[in-house]
């Protein structure tokens, strides 16, 4: 039984079907493919998801691994295209749309009261802080945009509307601890 330490022995193993290769090869590149997400500033959900992707790709590349090269150069390549990828993705979310004008008689709009916008700004903000910022999205989604589950799994390309529900779920016990939780006090910039 070989432990797999020589890239192009588990390159080789992988490309069988050898499924101890295939637990040798997660456990050997899943972490330092994590940490090299997170150095790129994604959050530790984000930088296991890419993680978990590029491990698959890299499965599926197997064939085109060049042997006698580092392998987890070659993963890291990988992952490195995943993440322009997603930040293209995160840009793209954040352009601004100007909205239509003309008037939906369907969505009936209320006028938020001094008190209400309030509420509001402190919600946002709570959303701003989130620890899971496809939580928080998830959350705006289907409050303040109103979007269905099925719409919310597609736009944060998640696998199904039932994930969609969860994260939604998940977002507003989030929500729920930090607004429980005093905001800090703005800092005096004059120390008085």
């Amino acid at each position: 039984m070989s432990s797999f330490e020589d890239d192009d022995e588990l390159a080789n193993a992988l490309e069988l079907g050898d499924a101890t290769a295939e637990q040798a090869y997660s456990d050997r590149f899943g972490q330092r493919l994590i940490a090299f997400a997170m150095s790129r500033n994604f959050s530790l959900q984000d930088a296991e998801d890419l993680a978990q992707e590029t491990l698959l790709r890299g499965w599926r590349r197997m064939p085109s691994f060049t042997r006698g090269r580092d392998m987890m150069g070659w993963l890291a390549g990988i992952e490195h295209n995943l993440m322009l990828e997603e930040w293209e993705r995160r840009r793209e979310k954040s352009a601004v749309a100007i909205p239509d004008s003309t008037p939906n008689p369907q969505k009936a709009r209320f006028i938020p009261t001094p008190e209400d916008l309030e509420r509001l700004t402190l919600i946002q903000l709570h959303l701003m802080y989130l620890n899971n910022k496809k939580h928080a999205e998830a959350v705006r989604l289907f409050y303040r945009d109103e979007l269905s589950h099925e719409a919310i799994a597609r736009k944060l390309e998640l696998g199904s509307a039932n994930v969609a529900r969860e994260y939604v779920r998940r977002g507003l016990l989030e929500l729920k601890k930090l607004i429980d939780t005093p905001l800090p006090d703005e800092p005096n910039p004059r120390g008085q």
